[in-house]
């Protein structure tokens, strides 16, 4: 795809990595571009979707340490109570 968009005389490459290619070019050349790049939307979950994402993962979601009286819990582990 990297060699395809250089060929296009409205592309500018800005960076070219091994990885891949930066370009620039003008609005009016994106039709052009895009039949290369097939760029796509990105979707976007409903309230009805986002609630039942966050009931069923609950489970895995982080909780913070708590503390007992505002104190910090020491263990002994070598079991000797003092």
């Amino acid at each position: 795809m990297a060699k395809q968009l250089k060929a296009l005389r409205c592309v500018q490459v800005v960076q070219d990595g091994s990885d891949g290619v930066n370009v620039t070019f003008d609005v009016e050349h994106f039709d052009k571009v895009g039949e290369l790049m097939k760029p796509r939307k990105r979707r976007h979950l409903s309230e009805k979707q986002k609630a039942a994402n966050i009931e069923r993962l609950a489970k895995y979601r982080f909780r913070s340490a708590r503390q007992s009286d505002g104190e910090a819990q020491i263990c002994d582990p070598g079991g000797n109570g003092e």
